[in-house]
């Protein structure tokens, strides 16, 4: 059975795959972890991998599209 704070999660994780494929030149992504699975609780993060041929989009590029989604992006992703 999947949690409903797994539904919520994996519905925040495809607004922002949404938004990154329409935004960059996203080639897949990976929902990963509880949310994926189905065991998302109150505490759950989500953990979402996108993947990209070549250079990752810059930073103002995400952040954009985080701020669009009504986050506030909180640092830099290393991509090492």
């Amino acid at each position: 059975m999947t949690t409903p704070q797994s539904e919520n999660r994996r519905e925040i994780a495809r607004r922002i795959v949404d938004q990154l494929a329409a935004n960059t030149e996203l080639r897949a992504s990976l929902l990963a972890s509880s949310a994926a699975m189905g065991t998302s609780d109150d505490h759950s993060d989500i953990d979402l991998i996108t993947y990209y041929d070549g250079e990752l989009p810059d930073v103002a590029t995400f952040d954009r599209v985080m701020r669009g989604l009504g986050a506030e992006p909180a640092g830099l992703i290393n991509p090492h």
